[in-house]
Order: structure tokens, then C-alpha cells, then sequence
């Protein structure tokens, strides 16, 4: 769906644009003039595929699309004892990198220091439950996790 497919574009010059929308000529009960907006160049991500809105994002995590969230990972969970996040498979199975993860932006929420590496699924629900509470909800569950217990 375009959004943009009742409006007029008139540029001025390569990058100033104006755009007229199409209920800005049509007579209302108030008689102002037409609005025109200064629009900033933008860029649109049009999916080449029907997707739905809460589809995971696909991507390996071994090429290259993934080392910039590799990366914010690591920087977020540096300092956190027990977490060395060196992919997005094992690095996350004892629950304990998505637990930092949590506590470093919410640590109110999490008790890091006395989280057990032993104890994965309580570790991955006390994140999961954390998450939660701050709107992020489509996450895996403990039990379609791939978790370790070994």
C-alpha cells in the first residue's frame, strides 16, 4: 500500500520537495488556505514478499547481515560475568546473554548477580517475563529455545 498515493509531488529542485494532498483542495467547513509541507528525503523498504507484520526476521547469523547486531550484543553484555556472546546460537542458551541484555538496559528488572548458568529455562523465562513487561513479546518460549541443559 502506498501512502503516499493521494498526493501531488512538485519539486523545486532536486532536494526540496512539496507535497499537496489531494483533501488540501477540497472545500471543508473551515476556509483556510492549502497546506504546503517541506518533506525530507526519505527512504521506503518495500518487502519483495507477502510477509506478516510479526514474521521473524530471517537472516544467518553467520554472514554479514548479522555482524551489526552481533555487535551491539557484545558491546551491551561486555561486562557481565559469564556472558561471551560470540554468535546468536550457543552464546544464548543458558539464558544468562539474554538476561545482560535485559539488565543492561533495565536493571531494575533483573537481579544479574545471583542468576545460576545452571539454570537455563529459569534464567530464559526470568528474561522473557522481563522483556515482557517492557512490550517485547514475540520472543520464543523457553521450550521452542534451543537451551542446553547439559
Amino acid at each position: 500500500m502506498n501512502l503516499l498515493e493521494n498526493e501531488e509531488l512538485t519539486t523545486d529542485k532536486p532536494t526540496t520537495e512539496y507535497r499537496h494532498s489531494a483533501s488540501d483542495n477540497e472545500s471543508s467547513a473551515c476556509s483556510t488556505p492549502p497546506i504546503t509541507r517541506k518533506v525530507l528525503p526519505s527512504i521506503t523498504f518495500m518487502s519483495t514478499q507477502e510477509e506478516s507484520p510479526s514474521a521473524p526476521i530471517q537472516f544467518s547469523p553467520s554472514s554479514d547481515q548479522g555482524k551489526p547486531l552481533l555487535r551491539w550484543c557484545q558491546k551491551a553484555t561486555d561486562n557481565y560475568s559469564g556472558v561471551k556472546v560470540t554468535n546468536f546460537t550457543t552464546s544464548w542458551r543458558n539464558g544468562l546473554a539474554m538476561c545482560a541484555l535485559l539488565h543492561h538496559y533495565c536493571p531494575e528488572l533483573i537481579d544479574y548477580d545471583n542468576l545460576n548458568a545452571l539454570h537455563s529455562k529459569a534464567n530464559i523465562n526470568q528474561a522473557l517475563s522481563g522483556f515482557k513487561s517492557q512490550g517485547i513479546e514475540d520472543i520464543q518460549s523457553v521450550d521452542a529455545s534451543v537451551i542446553s541443559e547439559k
